[in-house]
């Protein structure tokens, strides 16, 4: 079979379950099928409102503890350390979604995996990954300008057929 072939056999497969075209991951030939953009959003939205909200009460927690031994901090000294609890919230959560997935990814029934190969980030490359793209962002934000992307992972749905261990079909 040429690669052409196996291409062309390859896009007319479906998933059993959702009849939604897959595509395959290169190094291991398994089939996915991936995620839409608006549930995708919709999922890191609520993982950026769980970010946000985790940073602010352990803000709001910190300066009440601050505030109860007297201790009496310049404002560059909350504003980092405020934002050093921010990267390390985003660390976490990053790391929490490289392993088991986060709330917004359970929510949406998506899975963040490696397109090659289909094996997830890891504690690791997972909050590495989630600070990468904080910084990202921020800098984006900052100077008004767009970078590169990591292309390697990809957002596939955890509902599909294929996902769960089903054949592909023909469509």
């Amino acid at each position: 079979m040429t690669s052409a072939s196996a291409a062309a056999s390859a896009a007319a497969l479906v998933d059993p379950s959702t009849r939604k075209t897959t595509l395959v991951h290169h190094a291991t030939g398994r089939h996915y099928v991936p995620q839409g953009l608006r549930r995708y959003l919709l999922g890191r939205a609520l993982d950026i409102a769980v970010v946000v909200t985790g940073v602010s009460a352990l803000a709001e927690g910190m300066a009440m503890a601050f505030q109860s031994t007297g201790l009496v901090l310049q404002e560059w000294q909350s504003v980092t350390a405020v934002g050093l609890l921010l990267f390390a919230v985003v660390f976490l959560y990053g790391g929490i979604a490289g392993t088991v997935g986060t709330l917004g990814e359970a929510a949406t029934r998506m899975r963040v995996v490696d397109i090659d190969n289909g094996n997830t980030a890891g504690f690791l490359h997972g909050g590495l990954r989630a600070v990468g793209w904080v910084l990202f962002a921020l800098l984006t934000l900052m100077l008004n300008g767009t970078g590169e992307t990591d292309t390697r992972y990809v957002a596939v749905r955890r509902d599909a057929g294929v996902y769960q261990g089903q054949s592909p079909v023909a469509a």
